[in-house]
């Protein structure tokens, strides 16, 4: 094997170990170059070496070390022109790829009748791909153009196309612009006999024939010192620095933004936790309301038909005839107009869209529903705590905005109630931990960000916040692995305390790579054991061998004999998903009420008060039509109410629309808590000491009397402990 020994060449021995079978791939000492020079042309090469020259390729015996010459001349003649197949080996300068500028093989003969050159990646453009369009009339550049959509509609779906249709993109504005220019000139050109002649792909002159493309190109250094002096003729200007703008501040969705504040507005769902709670059941349920959902095509739904997207990605719309009548009373769209299915028939409708159009890029599918939510556990009250950040970590973070509201410094540390999700998501809006607090609280609709989350069936400190910047900081360090986290858990069994008690661990063998041993200094267990996600659609994670490395500790805080309990201090050293759940499973100690994970449901099942709250909120929302939406017709209102499961079903359509447990039926709510959060800041460029703050009561103090280059800011968070947690003494829990 030929190679110079890099990276490039073990993965070129690897594919030919894969296609070929051979069991030892060796790579030559010294690479090709020594080769050559050793034996030139009477060795096993082959062909012409490539060389970064302006010799491009070199044949074997042009070596100077080379000590023997070949007696009978061979045939060495490896390549093949690109467009005729003969044997042809000499790149010259000219004969780049108009696309990429790759070297491309084109023989004397094939270039005669050949204006521009197309590598092989890119010769099924070689019809309607040029760099000079000034040769073409109108109808040659329309054919172009129809050529190159043709192109981009079968590269439509997929990432591994972007940035071939970035390129195709291109070339038609290019045409485009090009058909937009007078045609007099080109038929003036055409009328004279004008011959096109070949334009340099690098300077543009029709005399130059390429010497001046490339790292060796004869004149480099002149072409380069004459546009330096007519850029320097030019006014100066500052370059606009392209940059890609985050997700959330593009345009889409910052006007999906808008119009989801004023739906929240209309519908006056920024709420606090006491409103339409039930006092007896500590249930809480808004009554229906009428919305417009709306969700942007995806890359996968691009090229396929309305009708089949709505059936296979929406499980609610499987059913055909439910579907068929919701579009016949024009409750789905697509980019705003109405979309009719087949057997209706688009008579007289001209203002509607079929259901057999295919979806594109950008498009939009919205749906106007009767939204029902599912009933949550929530205090009258939920625990918030506002923290300042301190000046100097805002500081050394270049955080210095101008913060128009005092509210935008502000760290809002919730205590989330479990069965309550962090952000509206799925069935939920009202219902949600932001939702709920942003009304508490008095904040915007859509202000407060999340900066990380938890599960909804799990409880505990959830750190928001109304600064972009500052969510950005805060999860930098939640992805820098510089937050330390401290959990309570509630397992069943007694967890053991000493290394001793340790053995009587029934783990399973299934997984060779997952281990526990005991740390003594911390009086603690360690688990190292990799997860992968089973399960994506209901969520469940086990232990794998190919799953993702995952550290875990835990240590007892107390025990109850009668109960048969153990509170357990949770630490994760890494982050995964469901990754407390699955170690303490995994060590046979799994926590209670989660059932996914084979804890035992202890908690009373709710479904029956959850599914009556429902049924009030729907008498509820009779009487009172509703939360009105102004931004909704009232004949498409009432199409909506009438067609929807749940008001027409009753008790049958709420069982059909929710999950039990997001009826409360069992697993909504687990004995894990997360309790305490650390992040930590560096202050860097300092001699300072150490010191950590307390985010509560923000005082410091002194940590230790050590001078330090990098000092270390330790803000903490905490919530009070749990109701299942409070006869036990956390207080002297430390940090694992």
């Amino acid at each position: 094997m030929y190679c110079t020994g890099g990276i490039r060449c073990e993965k070129a021995s690897a594919f030919i170990r894969r296609e070929t079978g051979a069991e030892s791939v060796q790579h030559l000492k010294g690479g090709i170059h020594k080769y050559l020079d050793k034996y030139g042309a009477d060795g096993l090469f082959h062909g012409k070496n490539f060389v970064f020259d302006r010799r491009v390729g070199a044949e074997a015996s042009s070596h100077m070390e080379c000590s023997k010459k070949s007696k009978e001349p061979v045939d060495n003649v490896v390549g093949r022109c690109l467009y005729c197949e003969k044997p042809f080996d000499t790149f010259t300068p000219d004969g780049v790829c108009t696309v990429c500028r790759e070297p491309t093989l084109v023989c004397d003969s094939c270039k005669t009748g050949l204006v521009e050159y197309h590598c092989s990646d890119h010769i099924y453009l070689r019809n309607c791909y040029f760099s000079d369009l000034s040769r073409f009339n109108e109808l040659e550049l329309k054919n172009q153009l129809a050529e190159l959509e043709e192109h981009l509609q079968r590269m439509a779906i997929g990432k591994r196309y972007k940035q071939k249709r970035k390129t195709l993109h291109r070339q038609c504005d290019r045409v485009l612009e090009a058909l937009g220019e007078a045609s007099s000139s080109i038929e003036v050109n055409m009328a004279n006999g004008t011959q096109s002649q070949t334009k340099c792909r690098n300077c543009g002159a029709p005399e130059c024939g390429g010497d001046c493309w490339g790292f060796h190109g004869l004149g480099r250094k002149d072409k380069i010192s004459e546009k330096n002096v007519q850029s320097s003729k030019l006014p100066s200007r500052t370059k606009a620095r392209a940059t890609r703008s985050s997700a959330n501040q593009r345009p889409a969705k910052l006007e999906q933004k808008e119009r989801d504040i004023a739906e929240i507005r209309a519908l006056g769902l920024a709420a606090a936790p006491s409103a339409y709670r039930s006092a007896d059941s500590s249930l809480r349920c808004p009554p229906p309301c009428i919305r417009t959902l709306i969700s942007s095509v995806k890359g996968k739904w691009c090229g396929k038909t309305i009708l089949s997207v709505l059936q296979s990605e929406f499980a609610d719309l499987s059913d055909a005839e439910y579907l068929s009548s919701l579009m016949s009373h024009s409750l789905i769209h697509l980019n705003g107009i109405p979309v009719k299915c087949d057997a209706i028939g688009l008579d007289g409708d001209s203002q509607a869209i079929s259901a057999s159009s295919i979806l594109k890029n950008m498009d939009t599918i919205s749906r106007i529903v009767h939204w029902y939510e599912p009933p949550v556990i929530v205090p009258s009250s939920i625990s918030v705590q506002k923290i300042k950040i301190p000046d100097d970590i805002i500081s050394e973070n270049s955080l210095c905005d101008n913060y128009g509201n005092s509210n935008e410094a502000l760290i809002y540390c919730c205590d989330k109630p479990a069965s309550v999700p962090v952000h509206p998501a799925g069935p939920y809006l009202a219902n949600s931990l932001t939702m709920m607090v942003e009304g508490q609280v008095g904040l915007e609709p859509r202000s407060l960000r999340p900066c990380h989350r938890l599960d909804r069936c799990t409880s505990g400190l959830t750190i928001c916040t109304t600064s972009q910047a500052i969510a950005k900081l805060i999860q930098g360090r939640l992805d820098g692995k510089t937050v330390q986290k401290l959990y309570l858990a509630r397992v069943k069994g007694k967890f053991p305390s000493s290394e001793n008690e340790c053995q009587n661990f029934m783990v399973s063998k299934e997984c060779a790579s997952a281990s526990w041993s005991w740390m003594g200094d911390k009086c603690c267990i360690e688990v190292n054991a990799p997860i992968k996600n089973i399960d994506p659609i209901k969520g469940y994670r086990a232990i794998c061998n190919d799953g993702k490395h995952s550290t875990s500790r835990f240590s007892l805080v107390s025990y109850e004999e009668t109960s048969d309990m153990s509170i357990v201090a949770c630490y994760p050293v890494t982050g995964r998903g469901h990754q407390l759940r699955v170690h303490l499973q995994w060590l046979g100690h799994a926590i209670h009420g989660d059932v996914l994970y084979g804890g035992p449901n202890y908690l009373l099942s709710m479904k029956e008060d959850a599914i009556k709250a429902l049924v009030d909120a729907s008498k509820t929302g009779e009487e009172s039509q509703g939360l009105p939406n102004k931004l909704i017709s009232e004949n498409a209102a009432v199409s909506a109410k009438n067609l929807c499961r749940i008001s027409r079903d009753g008790v049958d359509g709420i069982q059909a629309s929710f999950s039990s447990a997001q009826l409360l039926g069992g697993g909504h709510v687990i004995d894990l808590h997360a309790w305490k959060y650390r992040v930590s800041f560096e202050r860097k460029g300092r001699k300072t000491k150490k010191c950590k703050i307390d985010a509560g009561t923000m005082n410091s103090r002194e940590k230790d009397q050590a001078d330090v280059d990098d000092a270390l800011v330790l803000m903490d968070f905490a919530t009070n402990v749990p109701l299942w947690a409070k006869s036990c003494e956390c207080e002297n829990v430390s940090w694992l």
